[in-house]
């Protein structure tokens, strides 16, 4: 048998995998399935902006999906997302989003702050780490003292909580009381489980899903935007025209069967996977075919690379871009907006005028600046999307690669762009070229308001999803020990258990899922193990890990294997008679001690979209789902 040992002032433990002759098991997950009427909410929880959908179960078109669009501050402007910024006063959260004025001190980033080591650095824009909003300088992107990551996330989604509900209690007043709801909430999906799952419990926090009959699930971005993307390329009402074959619908031509890109391209991250079609009618049914990739080479990296060029433009005269007049929401930075999705639309180059409203500048012919605007040429305006419209490219081809080699049945054949740098004239027009340069050529496809995609597709995934295959990112293990074997063990963690003083090694990782392995979610993954204790009423901790790496060390002390959330046993709530009980030392059974063995314990593995599930059963009673504690964020 395997083993674990934990030890504490009031017990010891040992949690032993027993050794079977078949593998770990994948058996059928139960599916609720749901009779009600409900509410599903789409919560597109952005680094730099956040965006919210919803629709009614009665009515799952997803082209009548709702956008809330009224945000506090906005004025009379309707606004697809909010600003993902908070201020505090007295240590209290006080004005979000658009009732921040230009220059004000805030705090914004913090999600990237969940998991500060996401994707790949070869990907990663150095100059976005400085700063989320480049013109002011009151905007922190480091934690507020004593706050953690997931405190000032919820201290933030508390106030999108709180917005969101009034709106829904204006749109189903005589229902909201009663009627369930459903949130969705988007993460990154080359983010670390600790993080995905932090940023559900930092939302579960600030209110979402805290009523008895409202539940919470956590989506991957890419996977909302396909499941959204997917549905507006036709996939679900595409049908062969027999009599004009040159009319099928793109989709039955082009997709069953072969691979689609979805890149998410956002403010501060930009996301990668790749999915094959399998089925389009009666419904649609896709599968991961690689692991997520991503990069920090999001839209706020033009903001960055403008303001570094008009610096140097203004040179004496840089001091005049201060936080109000250069910071997010200034009149120089919405005119710089409006420029970066329109760049690249327009054939003959012609120059680009940004409106600055710095009233005491000195006019400058030489460097294109007067008392209105500053104008950048066609070659400024590339020199600033270029090194970031690379770096995108690079991605799509890596993971393109990838792809190809995963599953060379099933050849890619186009591309998916959504998000609000997905809305940019010159990143599309960019990828299309490179996209259409392949070999065979792939498509391009935008759905519409892209910049909405993540939101509307967390409510389609709410209302089903489409994904049955999913390639899990990194391996998932427990920590078990194993019968000492003095050849491979380090004797220095060597316990003894009292039940039968067996001598264990508990500086092991049991990896039972592996990274790159398809996993159906319909099944789940199970680890069979037995556990002894010297208190009957003891609370077990079962410990789990993750790895990123290709190979997964075995020992739990590598620096590459992270510390993941634990599931808890508790003895008490186990039948005495499923418990073996022996008393140990002593003579003629005075002065033993009690010591306690249960065996037919299974930890088991279910997988969704953004989050891992892990359930504890004992003789086919669940005993205890994964708890994880908000202010995890993941440690060697």
């Amino acid at each position: 048998m395997l083993h674990l040992r934990h030890n504490s002032d009031a017990h010891s433990t040992i949690l032993s995998a027993r050794l079977i002759d078949m593998p770990l098991q994948a058996v059928p997950a139960l599916q609720a399935v749901e009779t009600s009427p409900f509410v599903v909410v789409g919560v597109d929880f952005g680094t730099t902006y956040t965006g919210v959908a919803f629709t009614h179960s009665d009515d799952p078109d997803f082209r009548r999906v709702t956008i809330i669009r009224d945000w506090p501050g906005a004025g009379i402007e309707t606004r697809v997302k909010v600003p993902t910024e908070i201020s505090y006063i007295n240590g209290n959260p006080s004005r979000w989003g658009w009732q921040l004025a230009p220059g004000a001190p805030r705090f914004g980033g913090f999600k990237l702050l969940l998991d500060p080591v996401s994707g790949s650095q070869a990907y990663n824009d150095d100059q976005l780490t400085l700063s989320l909003d480049p013109g002011n300088p009151a905007m922190s992107t480091t934690l507020r003292q004593g706050s953690s990551a997931t405190t000032m996330v919820s201290d933030y989604l508390r106030l999108v909580y709180a917005e969101v509900m009034r709106i829904l209690s204006l749109r189903f007043a005589g229902t909201i009381g009663t009627i369930k709801m459903k949130f969705i909430i988007t993460t990154p999906a080359m983010w670390s489980p600790a993080a995905q799952h932090n940023t559900l419990m930092a939302a579960k926090a600030a209110g979402f899903g805290s009523r008895p009959q409202d539940v919470i699930e956590a989506a991957s971005e890419p996977e909302a935007a396909a499941s959204y993307a997917l549905r507006d390329l036709g996939l679900l009402s595409s049908q062969v025209n027999n009599n004009n074959p040159s009319e099928t619908h793109l989709s039955e031509i082009q997709l069953l069967g072969k691979q689609v890109i979805v890149c998410d391209a956002g403010g501060g991250t930009v996301d990668i996977v790749s999915y094959a079609i399998d089925q389009l009618q009666p419904c649609l049914r896709v599968s991961e075919t690689t692991p997520p990739r991503g990069g920090l080479c999001g839209a706020t990296s033009l903001d960055h690379r403008f303001l570094q060029l008009l610096r140097e433009r203004l040179g004496s005269q840089a001091h005049l871009l201060d936080g109000r007049h250069a910071g997010r929401g200034s009149r120089l930075m919405v005119s710089f907006d409006n420029s970066k999705r329109t760049f690249g639309s327009n054939e003959f180059e012609d120059d680009v005028l940004i409106e600055h409203n710095l009233r005491t500048l000195a006019p400058d012919d030489d460097n294109g600046i007067d008392e209105d605007y500053v104008t950048l040429s066609h070659q400024d305006m590339k020199s600033i999307f270029d090194p970031v419209v690379d770096k995108v490219i690079a991605l799509v081809d890596s993971q393109l690669q990838e792809a190809r080699a995963k599953e060379p049945g099933k050849p890619v054949t186009g591309i998916i762009l959504v998000g609000g740098f997905g809305e940019s004239v010159y990143l599309t027009k960019r990828l299309k070229t490179w996209a259409e340069s392949q070999t065979p050529p792939l498509f391009l496809f935008s759905p519409t308001e892209s910049w909405a995609a993540i939101a509307k597709g967390a409510v389609c995934y709410g209302l089903e999803s489409i994904v049955h295959h999913r390639v899990l990112p990194c391996h998932y293990g427990v920590v078990l020990g194993q019968p000492f074997d003095p050849a491979i063990h380090d004797p220095a963690y060597n316990l003894t258990r009292p039940f039968d003083g067996a001598v264990f090694n508990v500086d092991f990782v049991t990896w039972f899922a592996k990274k790159g392995e398809r996993v159906d979610k319909e099944n789940r993954i199970t680890v069979p193990f037995v556990c002894d204790a010297d208190d009957r009423y003891a609370s077990i901790p079962v410990e789990l890990r993750t790895c990123r790496y290709d190979t997964p060390p075995l020992s739990r002390r590598d620096a590459r294997v992270l510390q993941a959330p634990t599931v808890t046993i508790k003895l008490g709530d186990i039948p005495f008679s499923a418990i073996r009980h022996r008393q140990v030392g002593g003579i003629f059974g005075i002065g033993g001690r009690d010591t306690y063995l249960v065996e037919g314990f299974t930890l088991e593995m279910v997988t969704s979209s953004a989050s891992v599930k892990f359930e504890l059963w004992c003789k086919g009673v669940l005993l205890a789902t994964q708890e994880v504690d908000p202010t995890f964020i993941g440690t060697s």
